[in-house]
């Protein structure tokens, strides 16, 4: 009995977390792409937050330059009939303006962790940010 117990434990465990990595990388058919730009840049800051530990004052700076390109990431991908790897390219002047005008909000230490998971996001294909 104990082995069953043991598998049924590590199948839910297993469950939630792919079904939380689909819905932050938006895969699964619903979740993350189904939320509106705003949401979608609320939840960015939400972990933003955690992973930076930004003040209430740099929180309200952060999503509103998330919401900003977010929208704008938004009708770019509607624009050109959905989401695709030529995106990538398109978005990456938005990424750049967008941590442009994070960087004066961010404190060293806080631009320096941010740049370091951006890093590890690009690279491992997405994903939820990763604090050390």
């Amino acid at each position: 009995m104990k082995p069953i117990k043991s598998f049924l434990i590590v199948a839910i465990i297993a469950f939630g977390f792919n079904a939380n990595a689909q819905n932050w990388q938006g895969g699964g058919g619903g979740g993350y792409q189904q939320l509106s730009p705003e949401d979608r840049a609320y939840n960015q800051t939400k972990q933003m937050k955690k992973l930076l530990t930004l003040s209430k004052e740099q929180f309200d700076k952060v999503e509103a330059i998330n919401v900003k390109y977010a929208m704008m990431m938004d009708s770019t991908i509607k624009a050109n009939g959905g989401f695709s790897p030529e995106m990538r390219e398109k978005m990456k002047p938005m990424m750049e303006a967008k941590d442009k005008e994070l960087k004066p909000i961010l404190t060293e230490e806080q631009l320096k962790l941010y740049e370091e998971n951006k890093k590890k996001m690009v690279q491992g294909g997405g994903g939820r940010p990763q604090n050390k």
